[in-house]
């Protein structure tokens, strides 16, 4: 009997050490990328330091400091932890040893540490994320809790006098596909009016394909840079414009972001469109998915989008030609169900086409 216990207790630990060992390599390749592909220079210190601060939202009672050598914890038994920063501040692995360290030993002077063990490595890389973009996430889980969700209806079209008005809330795998077939079920059309009022983006190849349908084959669409040689790069249009050099109004008003705004910064800049609405949002980031492991990973911003003039999009927004709250100096708004700003649209059209 006695026997058996031991053997019990020994396969206990040996999993317990190979669950830690499994998060110290998994703290470092973090740690990383984070430092090698982030689009900013950070500090890994305070990167870290955010993720351990956050071990008091399990034990509340902890007290959790940083001198420049060390990080200090003071459980609620009045026990004190030090534990060493690694010399060099700029190593992931040293990152790595010393949270994995840290983490080992608070687990067991800390009860309610302990019990939450196995949620220690989100809760810590969920902190250190928010101290990035808001865009750059954790993801503790990658199922898809959406993937028995279908597609809603996110593209509509139809014929306004002798204009084709497409509407387009999101770019989703079926976005260009739709706004081709409008193109060509509609080819007495004029004009076209694409209202891009409240879209927040979706998929970035969609947007590019939706670009190159209005753009001269070897025109520039967009181009990013971040701080490595492979999240720089140039997206050129690839066929002849589809629409024949007909004019095109964009509507966009202050949720127009991402790569709704890379369609219309391409377009605008490229004397293909103009632009009608308020300031849009300005979210000009490029986000690369990397996985820690099957289960986890992480969204982290690597690049920003530059319109084909090089204007950077992020945090700066599109500003429209034609701006329908002047009075307000064009300042971004929800305008995505004002039906008046298609009237408006439609007078200039009249005045300018």
């Amino acid at each position: 009997m006695k026997k058996y216990a031991f053997l019990t207790f020994f396969c206990s630990f040996c999993f317990v050490s190979a669950s830690y060992a499994e998060n110290k390599e998994d703290y470092e390749k973090v740690y990383t990328i984070v430092q090698n592909e982030y689009v900013e220079d950070i500090s890994l210190e305070k990167f870290v330091y955010a993720g351990v601060k956050a071990l008091k939202s399990i034990d509340k009672k902890l007290t959790i400091d940083q001198g420049y050598d060390n990080f200090t914890i003071v459980f609620a038994n009045g026990k004190t932890g030090v534990f060493r920063k690694p010399r060099d501040k700029k190593s992931p692995a040293g990152w790595a040893e010393a949270v994995d360290r840290m983490v080992q030993n608070a687990t067991k002077i800390s009860p309610d540490l302990s019990l939450k063990d196995f949620e220690i490595f989100d809760i810590i890389n969920k902190a250190s994320f928010a101290t990035l973009d808001d865009f750059s996430r954790y993801f503790p889980s990658l199922e898809d809790e959406d993937e028995n969700v279908k597609i809603k209806k996110y593209f509509g079209s139809r014929m306004i006098d002798d204009s084709l008005y497409m509407r387009v809330k999101t770019f989703n795998k079926l976005t260009f596909s739709k706004m081709e077939k409008s193109l060509k079920e509609n080819t007495a059309a004029k004009g076209l009016i694409l209202d891009l009022r409240g879209n927040r983006g979706g998929m970035f190849s969609e947007a590019l394909k939706a670009a190159d349908l209005f753009l001269e084959e070897g025109s520039l669409i967009v181009s990013t840079k971040g701080k490595n040689a492979d999240s720089t790069q140039t997206y050129i249009a690839k066929s002849p414009d589809f629409f024949e050099d007909k004019p095109i109004i964009i509507m966009v008003d202050g949720n127009t972001a991402s790569s709704a705004e890379m369609l219309t910064a391409a377009l605008k800049d490229q004397s293909r469109a103009y632009v009608f609405g308020t300031k849009t949002f300005g979210k000009g980031s490029v986000q690369n998915l990397r996985l820690i492991n099957e289960d986890k990973g992480f969204a982290l911003t690597n690049a920003y989008f530059y319109s084909p003039q090089e204007k950077q999009i992020h945090k700066q927004g599109i500003m429209p030609d034609f701006c329908v709250n002047q009075e307000e100096k064009c300042r971004p708004e929800n305008r995505e169900e004002i039906a008046e700003d298609i009237d408006q649209v439609f007078e200039i059209i009249q005045q300018y086409f």
